[in-house]
């Protein structure tokens, strides 16, 4: 068994275990966090985090730069490179920080909500923390330990989650989140710095700097469209609407997001690396993506329709009444996040195989398609808005996979065949869920776990019944086979 076989077979699974159990375990925890919360807090306090959300989130990218993927992607790594890049992540960090303490002021004139001055001010705190730790967190990614970081995140997730309730309950209000997201990230890069055993150092190599930012530089442009992409709803439903209304779609967006992001950022986080290890063996490349894209349709799929069947029971017996407004804008984008995962894949393959400028060329063109879909759809309320998520999904995945076949030589339709018919188990399900709770039965808790229970029965036995391999290719995320 040659090398790349070797960390396809055996180092593959036991990372994407240990990535999953990293993010849903932390998720889980942030999950009944937030539930617990979001039934204290007030809708537009949540809103007032997802305004300052989209501007840490543009800073978070520009202070990266890319260089954490250039790193992994570079098959030897001296003491210089990650020294070069340690300095750039905290020097570009104490950049992003100065920005937006003196331009605060000026988005909180633009909202109409002065609350924003102190407490973006506050959160920004996360760039120059989370910067840190930058260089040991991408030592343990391209080593695979991921067992280490899942563990770190476990118990910061439960750390952070005492501190938010507990604030929340004392009457912090909105310092609530914000306290929690700060003392979450400096528990998190105290952890991660010690585990990691990287000595901090502030060298600085130009010639270091050059090679690594001219790979991450072009991921960088498509990582910012990305982020536009993610965030442009918020921006402007916070200008046209109000903090309530971003409140609303942000709790619909996020819940929607569970799987998708999530489990696609498992696998993307682990898949990279072993991508480029894989990325002159086309045969293997292929087959790996394949598996991948497999996997995470039949878990997406299954996951979207059976959460757009049960939102209403769901939302209700979790957050309470206040929040129903969120339910069909969260049955609408469980649908816009289906296929989420495919573009996200197509990305690590292309990046891993040298063509990061591909990735931000397809992110481009599929730019002024959203921006145009969002500008006219927010004119007619925010289930138009969620349905024009709906439209600019699908557009940008044909799109993108056409370029994708183009320069990775990898047919994603062909591919993508299989997953098709897990959307014919998976689908009538969550359907058959939604109407039950709508023309049939009581919105109960008891309801809801038996008809939650059963979906996930029947789905199990119709792969079962059905598509054996497929079945067999989940049960490989939990049992590690050797």
């Amino acid at each position: 068994m040659n090398s790349s076989e070797a960390i396809t077979r055996q180092k593959v699974v036991n990372s994407v275990k240990w990535t999953a159990i990293e993010k849903y375990s932390s998720q889980g925890i942030q999950f009944l966090v937030s539930v617990v919360m979001a039934r204290i807090l007030t809708t537009s306090e949540y809103g007032i985090i997802g305004i300052i959300s989209v501007f840490l989130s543009f800073s978070s990218m520009l202070i990266d730069s890319g260089l954490e993927r250039a790193l992994i992607h570079k098959k030897i790594c001296t003491a210089i490179d990650f020294s070069t890049a340690n300095v750039t992540n905290i020097v570009f960090s104490l950049i992003c920080y100065l920005i937006l303490f003196f331009c605060a002021p000026l988005i909180a004139d633009f909202y109409d909500m002065p609350i924003i001055t102190p407490t973006l001010r506050v959160m920004s705190l996360t760039f120059i923390l989370g910067a840190v730790a930058g260089v040991s967190r991408t030592i343990l990614t391209k080593e695979l330990k991921f067992k280490k970081l899942s563990l770190i995140t476990l118990i910061t997730s439960i750390f952070s989650g005492i501190i938010g309730i507990t604030m929340a309950y004392l009457g912090w209000g909105v310092w609530a989140l914000v306290l929690q997201s700060v003392l979450a990230t400096l528990f998190s890069t105290i952890c991660i710095i010690i585990v990691a055993k990287y000595k901090l150092s502030f060298r600085f190599s130009r010639t270091s700097f050059k090679e690594l930012f001219g790979f991450g530089s072009k991921m960088l442009g498509s990582d910012l469209i990305w982020v536009l992409f993610t965030n442009i709803h918020p921006m402007l439903i916070g200008k046209v609407f109000n903090a309530q209304s971003v409140g609303f779609y942000n709790r619909a967006s996020a819940y929607s997001d569970l799987l998708p992001t999530n489990f696609s950022g498992v696998l993307g986080k682990v898949l990279f690396p072993v991508f480029s290890t894989l990325q002159d063996d086309e045969q293997r490349l292929e087959k790996l993506y394949t598996k991948a894209l497999t996997v995470t349709s039949a878990i997406i799929f299954s996951g979207n329709f059976f959460l757009m069947g049960l939102a209403y029971p769901l939302i209700l017996n979790m957050i309470s009444a206040k929040w129903l407004p969120c339910v069909p804008l969260l049955q609408i984008l469980c649908i816009a996040r289906l296929i989420s995962h495919v573009n996200a894949i197509n990305g690590r393959v292309l990046i891993a195989k040298g063509f990061p400028g591909v990735f931000l060329k397809m992110t481009s063109v599929t730019l002024p398609l959203t921006l145009g879909i969002i500008f006219i759809s927010i004119n007619f309320g925010l289930i138009a808005l969620a349905w024009g998520s709906v439209i600019s999904s699908l557009t940008g995945t044909v799109y993108c996979c056409y370029v994708f076949k183009k320069y990775s030589g990898i047919d994603p339709w062909k591919s993508l065949r299989g997953t098709i018919r897990i959307l014919f188990i998976s689908g009538p399900i969550g359907l058959g869920a939604l109407l039950l709770f709508k023309y049939i039965l009581a919105p109960s808790l008891l309801n809801l776990f038996i008809v939650g229970i059963s979906m996930a029965l029947i789905y199990i036995v119709a792969l079962r019944l059905l598509y054996p391999e497929i079945l067999a290719e989940l049960v490989n995320l939990v049992k590690r086979k050797r």
